[in-house]
């Protein structure tokens, strides 16, 4: 049986009390990294958002520093943020403006 790999497939494995993720690079020869989580409730939810974020990403956007693919700082913070019970899915909130019908196009540097 042959078993095909999904471009946003990631490495995982336990040691300890902490779960490794080893993230391929997009690019072809060039190195992987590896971030490490927790083993406890927030380091598995962040596991999932990071593969969820994976799937939804293309794989050459899966640079180093993406949600994808994250720095350990960024792992770190996002585990953190879990943590405090702050939402990780939330998008920004779209900026309301009052729009006057006398803008033009020119007013809006178009």
């Amino acid at each position: 049986m042959t078993t095909k790999t999904i471009s946003y497939a990631a490495q995982i494995w336990t040691a300890g009390d902490f779960v490794y993720l080893n993230f391929p690079s997009p690019e072809r020869g060039a190195r992987s990294h590896t971030i490490s989580l927790p083993s406890t409730q927030h380091g598995w939810a962040a596991i999932n958002s990071i593969l969820r974020e994976r799937e939804r990403m293309d794989l050459a956007t899966q640079h180093i520093s993406t949600k994808a693919a994250l720095t350990q700082q960024m792992a770190d913070a996002l585990v953190k943020a879990l943590k405090a019970g702050k939402s990780i899915d939330k998008k920004p909130s779209a900026r309301k403006i009052k729009i006057d019908d006398s803008i033009t196009l020119e007013d809006l540097g178009l």
